[in-house]
């Protein structure tokens, strides 16, 4: 089972470009990223996700064409078995994930399969300690997977 958080669901326009994107924060967070601006979410809070919230979810933000997994969970099947839902809706789904790979342990259809996977990091200004200088460095691995 997949849960998220509904008081923190909203519409994006910038997590994902070219798209208005329905954000949903999942929590049971299997990371432990430095810097974690939600470290709350690697708790077991918020509401079960299913089929029949995500309908009521697109369907209560009119305009929106991708939907967007902030997080994963600990129920791999689940999240495909969510995200083929989405696709079949006819939107594009997305998934920022800290982890460098999210993986069902079957075999899922061919049709919940991401079509293009993209895999970066995102940096960010961290103040040191002693100066308050800004550096750059590497803090957070993002897997984006598109389905297009």
């Amino acid at each position: 089972m997949i849960k998220y958080v509904p008081s923190m669901t909203s519409v994006v326009m910038e997590e994902i470009p070219d798209r208005v994107t329905l954000a949903v924060d999942i929590s049971n967070c299997q990371g432990n990223c430095t810097g974690c601006h939600s470290p709350f979410l690697r708790e077991d809070i918020g509401e079960p996700l299913t089929e029949e919230v995500i309908d009521v979810l697109v369907r209560d933000n009119f305009g929106i064409d991708c939907f967007l997994f902030l997080g994963e969970g600990r129920d791999p099947e689940a999240l495909v078995a969510l995200a083929g839902h989405v696709r079949n809706l006819g939107l594009k789904a997305a998934l920022y994930s800290g982890r460098p790979e999210v993986e069902p342990s079957h075999n899922p259809p061919a049709a919940v399969l991401p079509d293009k996977r993209r895999l970066g990091r995102h940096h960010r200004p961290i103040l040191a300690s002693k100066g308050l200088k800004s550096t750059l460095r590497p803090s957070v691995v993002f897997i984006f997977f598109l389905y297009l």
